[in-house]
């Protein structure tokens, strides 16, 4: 669980005032979450900034920026740019003068011996730019050590905002209708195999909440047409099995996600965005964490805890201090998966919220 003395903000500082920010980030619809409440932060506090930050789900969406008011968030540019190919710096450059930023915050926790583009830049650019991201946090053995949402307030303070720790930043923002079906919510899939649970797992965990008392899920699938179909049968395969009240959420665009996540007394989620919409919307989260750290990609909330396979982390194709699997996207028969069982699982779904209490 998140443990951080940061919920007083301090004056803002006269100098980090006005800034045009670049924002480099990944491209998930988590990291954009996350990410989201810093930027809000710095508006409640009147520091006037304003942002650009790479395409990414969630910011490319109008209605989810004017629910979250990301009214200081004044453009995207392409999503390549993060990794400052030589052969994007004119454009960028351009960009950036275009855009009269003065301020470049890169959010990503590579370090500078695997985000090498960013590094040439910002070599090339010091005496241009204001750069502020988590090189020194690397080299120092600093970064890797608590959650990435906290290194990126820091960096925030060092640009000059004094901004208070955005926890369970989303709630009340939404206005229409919570759904009423099921209390412990499943988001099962993942667009990267590396992350997914497998469905026996999940089967299993269901039978052992069922007979702590639990009788009413709600399984949230992802947004592509192969997560669609894999909650579905999970779902068919708990309706069979088990005989259990499931109901299955989609969505189309980012407050619709947020939506099928309302309402819930807990989440249990492999590590997708899932965790990171359950901390904004104050949502008692558990996360299964396979390939990646959850102490690193957990949820920026004291109502978060992760279910960590040691095997991942002990794992030599782990990135230091970056918390993923250099296997990321290419694939990897994980055999980090095994050592995540249903029972840990339950175990601590009813640490968190006692079934008593939600049934």
């Amino acid at each position: 669980m998140l443990r951080e003395c940061d919920d007083i903000a301090e004056a803002s500082s006269p100098a980090g005032l006005g800034r045009r920010v670049m924002l480099v980030n990944f491209s998930g619809l988590g990291n954009a979450i996350c990410v989201s409440g810093l930027m809000r932060a710095t508006k409640q506090s009147g520091l006037g900034w304003s942002y650009v930050h790479n395409v990414c789900p969630g910011l490319s969406d109008s209605a989810f920026c004017l629910h979250a008011g990301l009214d200081m968030l004044h453009g995207l540019y392409p999503g390549i740019w993060r990794r400052f190919s030589p052969d994007d710096w004119p454009e960028i450059e351009q960009y950036l003068e275009a855009n009269e930023i003065d301020t470049i915050i890169n959010l990503r926790n590579e370090g500078p011996d695997f985000d090498v583009g960013y590094a040439a830049f910002k070599s090339k650019h010091v005496e241009r730019f204001a750069f502020f991201d988590l090189f020194d946090d690397a080299v120092a053995g600093r970064l890797g050590t608590r959650n990435l949402m906290a290194d990126w307030r820091e960096l925030f303070l060092r640009a000059g905002a004094r901004i208070k720790a955005p926890h369970a930043w989303l709630t009340g923002l939404l206005t229409t209708e919570v759904a009423a079906a099921g209390n412990i919510g499943f988001f099962p899939t993942s667009s990267q195999m590396v992350k997914r649970w497998k469905d026996d797992n999940w089967i299993r965990l269901t039978q052992l909440l069922q007979a702590r008392g639990q009788r009413r899920f709600r399984i949230v699938s992802g947004i592509l047409d192969q997560e669609r179909e894999d909650a579905l049968r999970l779902a068919e395969n708990l309706h069979r099995r088990l005989a259990v009240e499931v109901h299955v959420a989609f969505y189309d665009d980012t407050l619709g996600f947020l939506r099928g996540l309302e309402g819930l007394e807990v989440l249990v989620a492999n590590d997708t965005a899932a965790v990171h919409a359950g901390a904004a919307l104050g949502i008692p989260t558990v996360g299964i964490y396979l390939a990646t750290s959850g102490l690193i990609w957990g949820g920026f909330s004291s109502e978060f805890v992760a279910v960590q396979s040691a095997d991942g982390l002990a794992c030599p194709e782990q990135k230091p201090h970056a918390g993923n699997c250099r296997l990321y996207y290419s694939g990897c028969p994980a055999p980090c998966h095994d050592s995540v069982t249903p029972e840990r699982v339950a175990r601590t779904v009813e640490e968190l919220r006692p079934i008593s209490t939600i049934s």
